[in-house]
């Protein structure tokens, strides 16, 4: 694999140094972090902290959790909405999640979206 030479980056965006008032928690699956942005501004966040990490909203709960991952998710998420005064959180999840295939293995689809829809819920 070769290396591309290193350059400096510049984007078009004003930097904007208010914090945003809501943060997003979901799974670091690249595939869909275009369609979540878009969501989240068609709800009215044009900006917003994110929380990203496999499981998502799941780390949240210690059934689907371990407790390295929960206290680490619980940490970040209390230091943001303190820190940022955050007033609005948006948990999302998504079908086919690589996370909870793993840590529920033999379960059917439709248990592991029964599951997701219980860690959203607490």
């Amino acid at each position: 694999m070769q290396e591309s030479p290193a350059r400096a980056l510049a984007s078009s965006e004003v930097f904007d140094p208010a914090h945003p008032n809501a943060l997003a928690v979901y799974c670091s699956d690249g595939r869909f972090t275009t369609a979540v942005e878009e969501l989240l501004r068609h709800l009215g966040f044009p900006r917003l902290d994110t929380l990203t990490m496999p499981g998502g909203p799941g780390l949240l709960d210690p059934l689907s959790a371990g407790f390295v991952e929960l206290e680490a998710m619980r940490r970040s998420a209390a230091f943001l909405v303190k820190a940022h005064r955050i007033e609005t959180v948006v948990l999302l999840a998504h079908e086919g999640c690589g996370y909870y295939a793993a840590r529920k293995t033999g379960l059917a689809n439709e248990d592991i979206v029964e599951r997701q829809t219980a860690d959203l819920r607490t």
